[in-house]
């Protein structure tokens, strides 16, 4: 049973580190076609490395993707428009509801 839990935290954190890396792939390089090359070597490398069993082995590739991913952050990630931080962001929110008034309120 913990085997089951500890290897479900492991498979979760390898899905984690592989859409990290591909999102900072992504920051750097931001037209599709060279996504897709780079997209395709850290696949390469991902599948290369999935037959091993060595938990120390398996450990320092965690701890060596954590630090290659610090190692290659962007200055300036991308982000796209209509999330918190892009230039499309909160546009048009509705009004505050202290500001909106209903005309069939009962002012009597």
């Amino acid at each position: 049973m913990a085997s089951l839990a500890r290897s479900a935290a492991h498979v979760a954190r390898v899905k984690t580190m592989y859409r990290n890396v591909l999102k900072t792939t992504m920051d750097w390089a931001v037209h599709r076609p060279i996504f897709f090359e780079k997209a395709a070597e850290v696949r390469a490398v991902f599948d290369s490395r999935k037959e091993v069993t060595d938990s120390v082995a398996i450990q320092k590739m965690l701890q060596e993707g954590d630090e290659w991913l610090f190692e290659h952050q962007h200055p300036e990630p991308y982000v796209f428009n209509v999330n918190p931080g892009g230039s499309k962001h909160d546009r048009n929110a509705p009004p505050a509801p202290e500001l909106c008034v209903d005309p069939w309120e009962n002012k009597a």
